[in-house]
């Protein structure tokens, strides 16, 4: 059977197979865990999931690792030396773990906001230009000031030109 909707919270509760088009063009086929993880395009990050997957313009870095402001980031994709100047991380609020200190992969962000869901929390925190939502456990707290933020090199998506590396 064949159902369409626009409701991207209903295909991912229904479907076995999800096809995701934007303008008319078919950018990825794949089960919902498969398009939750690994979205082919930013634009898929975007649109499945709530929040949207946090996606951040980056500069490569050394290896499998790339620049994110101050930051280096290792990841787990082997990243082309390319000429392509259009670069982007892409991590679900979902991995991104709330840590005591600075650690590899870390990012150090400035906490704005915090709204209770009542089975999470979702914490809208900023570092240079970038905002961030991270989910975590609603019993956890959070500093005022500063918070550390580690990026599991394994769920670092990497974009080029809005395609998955």
């Amino acid at each position: 059977m064949i159902y369409v909707t626009h409701d991207q919270n209903e295909a991912m509760t229904f479907a076995q197979k999800i096809i995701v088009m934007n303008h008319g063009e078919v950018v990825q086929v794949g089960t919902p865990q498969e398009l939750f993880d690994r979205p082919q395009t930013t634009f898929v990050g975007y649109f499945i999931g709530a929040p949207a997957m946090n996606i951040f313009e980056c500069a490569l870095g050394e290896g499998n690792s790339i620049r994110l402001e101050n930051f280096k980031l290792k990841t787990s994709t082997s990243i082309p030396q390319s000429e392509a100047s259009k670069l982007k991380l892409g991590i679900r609020s979902e991995y991104i773990k709330i840590v005591d200190q600075n650690a590899e992969n870390t990012i150090l962000a400035q906490p704005n906001e915090v709204q209770d869901f009542g089975n999470y929390k979702l914490l809208t925190a900023t570092f240079g230009d970038n905002v961030i939502k991270v989910k975590y456990d609603r019993k956890m707290g959070i500093p005022a000031d500063q918070v550390h933020l580690q990026l599991p090199a394994t769920r670092c998506n990497i974009y080029e030109n809005d395609r998955l590396i």
